[in-house]
């Protein structure tokens, strides 16, 4: 745990290999598959993040509960209690990308999980010092592997991005914690979450 820590601290990011169970990760891909039939999918339309053929899951009780189940590892990696803000899906389809770009404050403390890739090669997600892309590093996740940030422009988050993707598609669960006197927008806390 102290190594993560330290590269979390000396870097910005960490990435922890086989960061869920294969278990969660086959009950997340489940989850995935049921999204569709459920029409819990749409297009995403965010032009000054995103590019390309991108997915967005709807919020539902299987992620705010994912949400909830990871906050205890990952606030003893940041050494620092949070309290959940949001969860989203994204599913990045073939020569789409994320942007670089830094997040809003709700997005305070930040795990990225990959739940499932399509095809063969790294599923990158890059981090750099400014807008440019300046002193880019592209960490390679493979499914059940987490990358742990912080990403809130008002927070001295990381600058990131996300390559573009060459598989058939690359899915991820982003989940967003804030420290305690952060107050999102969105009047948090949602009741939805018990206290832990």
């Amino acid at each position: 745990m102290q190594a993560y820590r330290d590269h979390l601290k000396q870097h910005g990011y960490v990435l922890i290999k086989n960061f869920i169970s294969p278990d969660a990760l086959e009950l997340s891909k489940a989850f995935l598959d049921l999204s569709v039939s459920s029409n819990l999918r749409e297009q995403e339309s965010n032009p000054g993040y995103l590019s390309g053929n991108v997915e967005y899951i709807h919020p539902n009780i299987f992620a705010d509960s994912m949400l909830l189940a990871y906050k205890n590892p990952i606030e003893a990696i940041f050494e620092t209690e949070m309290i959940p803000s949001y969860i989203f899906f994204r599913q990045y389809h073939k020569g789409s990308s994320l942007k670089i770009h830094r997040d809003r404050s709700v997005c305070e403390f930040t795990a990225t999980i990959l739940i499932h890739k399509d095809g063969e090669g790294g599923a990158d997600l890059a981090f750099c010092d400014d807008e440019e892309g300046t002193n880019t590093v592209n960490v390679a996740m493979e499914e059940g592997d987490a990358i742990i940030f912080g990403g809130a422009k008002d927070f001295d988050g990381r600058w990131h991005y996300r390559p573009t993707v060459k598989q058939n598609s690359v899915t991820q669960a982003f989940l967003h914690y804030v420290s305690p006197d952060n107050t999102p927008e969105f009047g948090f806390p949602r009741p939805v979450f018990r206290s832990q």
